[in-house]
């Protein structure tokens, strides 16, 4: 039996003996039974006190807990966001140096091809004389 337990039932059994008393008596069993009642009170509020300083504890453990879990998703998204951007910039510079092999393969062949001199393009003409001094 815990302290606020007790002091109900002597609040309880002070309750019962007024009914007996008279005059004086009954003023001074008055007083003491007002004591206990603000007594009683009092740890009715501590313990009010307490259950909502735990509440509040619990709230703010769940919420620091959801402000971390956030930051962990956010970390994760940025993490796919730099993965594809490397993957995007690889693309880019994959497709930058096909064309280039495809460029260089072309101009190749057409070299070949005018190598006899029998048919020549206005194209591989015009490089020609650019490359030459």
């Amino acid at each position: 039996m815990d302290n606020k337990e007790k002091l109900e039932e002597v609040l309880l059994s002070k309750l019962e003996s007024l009914e007996k008393l008279e005059g004086e008596e009954l003023k001074e069993a008055t007083r003491g039974v007002e004591i206990l009642y603000k007594l009683k009170n009092e740890a009715d509020k501590i313990e009010v006190e307490k259950l909502k300083n735990e509440n509040n504890l619990d709230f703010e453990a769940a919420k620091e807990e959801t402000k971390l879990e956030l930051e962990r998703e956010h970390q994760k998204s940025e993490k796919r966001q730099n993965i594809l951007q490397h993957v995007k910039d690889f693309g880019q510079l994959a497709i930058g140096a096909g064309t280039l092999a495809l460029y260089a393969i072309m101009v190749g062949r057409g070299f070949k091809f005018e190598e006899e001199g029998t048919y020549t393009s206005d194209t591989f003409r015009n490089i020609r004389n650019k490359i030459r001094p």
